[in-house]
């Protein structure tokens, strides 16, 4: 009977940890609500796109009324965004309610990972207890 309990309790609880689907539901909930949460907490500062846009034509244009005009000019022209939404109520609102998601994801995550322990401890000692009966039943039958 020892040898069909090759693995021990600690193994048997990290492997069940590690591989239930719900449990890693749960890690991919956690990590999106981390990305919403700082994706709120990046609201409420502005957002700077700085661009350049550079054009240069050498040749032939058509012009407006359609005849053919040589030209050769470059054109350089830099830019800058500046853009900051303010509705302060809202922001503080939602980055605060995306941390509430991400505590209850953190929790969810937590409560699936204690059940999947606690389903491997009972699965390991029902197998060591029918290990033993299964021993039992063998010395009765060799007395």
């Amino acid at each position: 009977h020892h040898e069909l309990l090759a693995i021990d309790l600690d193994i048997a609880v990290r492997v069940a940890a590690a591989t239930r689907m719900d449990v890693e539901l749960a890690r991919v909930r956690v990590e999106s609500a981390a990305a919403d949460y700082e994706a709120r907490t990046g609201a409420l500062f502005p957002s700077v796109s700085p661009q350049i846009l550079y054009e240069s034509i050498e040749g032939h244009v058509r012009g407006i009324d359609g005849p053919l005009l040589v030209a050769d000019f470059e054109s350089l022209a830099p830019s800058l965004l500046l853009r900051w939404v303010l509705n302060p109520g809202k922001a503080i609102y939602e980055r605060v309610a995306a941390r509430r998601r991400l505590e209850s994801a953190e929790h969810e995550e937590r409560h699936a990972v204690q059940q999947a322990v606690a389903a491997a401890a009972l699965q390991y000692y029902e197998l060591a207890l029918s290990s033993a009966r299964l021993a039992v039943a063998e010395r009765a039958l060799r007395e």
